[in-house]
């Protein structure tokens, strides 16, 4: 492995393998470079392993359980003033098990749900850790249109059943900025809008709005899906170190 002294990170320019895991990086990834051997390495790469998969034992990583802070608030508030909360449960579980369904199918990516911010009354709905880096996903269930206008000269808005929801923009983008800091890897971080219902105005299910993704649950699904930097051994390391970072409800 690379000394942290020799590390230095490129953007690449050529297609290329990591010298440790022989994960194939595509050209425009991050990553470490060693002058004196020529050669790359993932910027998450733990160590070179037989098989990745066993690097972090499966049971070790504490993955929770979607939705369940929402249903525990949803049964404290009682059947009337619970609604709300009852619905947010709803659409948690609904992601979340798109989310574990693609990480048993596909074992490209890592997922976490409903984790708890250390130091404050708000969770996380979920976390997935994919080969192009981490998504802090905020998952709703929200009716009406979903609507995202870009005004002349003025910032994008989101506009969902005739509503701004600049707030839940910058909760999302506030909840990305707190995963980042957590982490000991200089890896991306993306925050995540996903709507579970409503109506798309746009033909379009995915679009970045003042930095949040946007995104219905199949374009997130192939979002999530797309190449990058990190090998499976560096999305279980990722993932763990961030399971304990973020304890589950």
């Amino acid at each position: 492995m690379l000394q942290n002294q020799e590390r230095r990170v490129i953007t690449l320019k050529y297609a290329g393998r990591c010298a440790d895991c022989d994960h194939p990086m595509e050209v425009g990834t991050k990553a470490h470079w060693d002058p004196a051997a020529s050669t790359v390495r993932c910027i998450v790469c733990p160590a070179p392993v037989a098989d990745p998969f066993d690097l972090v034992p499966i049971d070790r990583i504490r993955r929770g359980v979607a939705g369940r802070s929402a249903g525990a608030e949803a049964v404290k508030r009682g059947e009337r003033r619970g609604q709300t909360w009852r619905k947010g449960e709803e659409g948690e579980i609904v992601l979340g098990g798109l989310l574990d369904r693609k990480r048993e199918a596909d074992r490209d990516i890592e997922t976490l749900h409903d984790r708890i911010i250390p130091g404050s009354k708000r969770n996380i709905d979920h976390i997935v850790v994919a080969a192009s880096g981490v998504f802090v996903i905020n998952a709703k269930k929200w009716s009406g249109t979903i609507e995202i206008k870009a005004p002349f000269l003025e910032k994008k808005r989101l506009i969902v059943g005739g509503r701004n929801r600049k707030e839940d923009l910058e909760k999302a983008g506030e909840e990305g900025k707190i995963v980042k800091a957590s982490l000991e890897y200089e890896v991306p971080v993306r925050s995540v809008l996903c709507f579970v219902e409503g109506d798309w105005a746009s033909l379009f299910r995915t679009e970045w709005v003042n930095g949040v993704l946007v995104a219905s649950p199949r374009g997130l699904i192939k979002r999530l899906g797309k190449k990058g930097p990190m090998a499976a051994g560096g999305r279980e390391l990722i993932a763990d170190q961030l399971a304990r970072a973020f304890p589950e409800f």
